[in-house]
């Protein structure tokens, strides 16, 4: 307690030790001191929550790693004994909207229609970043894309005449 008696977040909070354990180690360690600061009360208790997911969303690849594991898991799902469940997410319907303006269709319907059409929205503004700002900015950069993608076209025309 301090001179006012208050009790300081010290007192209420010890540090997480392991007793009886002998600490050794870099990720022991580390892992004191990740409890540490959880207990600490001096961050909100929801950023404490949401700071690992803040960090992971921070990161560059971290949609990659997501949608490559959604992708593994629902192989792996849909290739099961549970298929028939997977299945049947597909003609589940969701209902959006409000008193008189209701979309009530299917999951199928709105994967294919408006996740997709966000999907590649967001791809064209990644593009036009890349054409304007990045990686593609100069004409050098971007032959070879370019290069690819007229002969990725051409490639399915001539699939889709024969």
């Amino acid at each position: 307690m301090n001179w006012a008696g208050k009790v300081s977040s010290q007192e209420a909070f010890p540090p997480v030790s392991c007793i009886g354990t002998k600490i050794t180690g870099k990720s022991n360690k580390s892992m004191l001191r990740l409890l540490n600061r959880l207990r600490s009360p001096s961050e909100p208790h929801i950023d404490r929550l949401m700071s690992p997911f803040q960090r992971f969303a921070a990161e560059e690849a971290s949609g990659g790693i997501l949608l490559l594991a959604c992708t593994v898991a629902a192989l792996i799902w849909a290739n099961s004994v549970f298929e028939h469940n997977y299945e049947g997410i597909w003609d589940t319907r969701l209902t959006i909207g409000f008193r008189n303006f209701l979309v009530d269709e299917p999951v199928h319907f709105w994967i294919n229609d408006a996740l997709m059409a966000v999907f590649f929205f967001v791809v064209g503004l990644e593009i036009k970043r890349s054409v304007l700002l990045g990686e593609l900015a100069s004409f050098r950069q971007a032959a070879l894309p370019v290069v690819a993608l007229i002969g990725g076209r051409l490639c399915r025309l001539d699939f889709t005449w024969h």
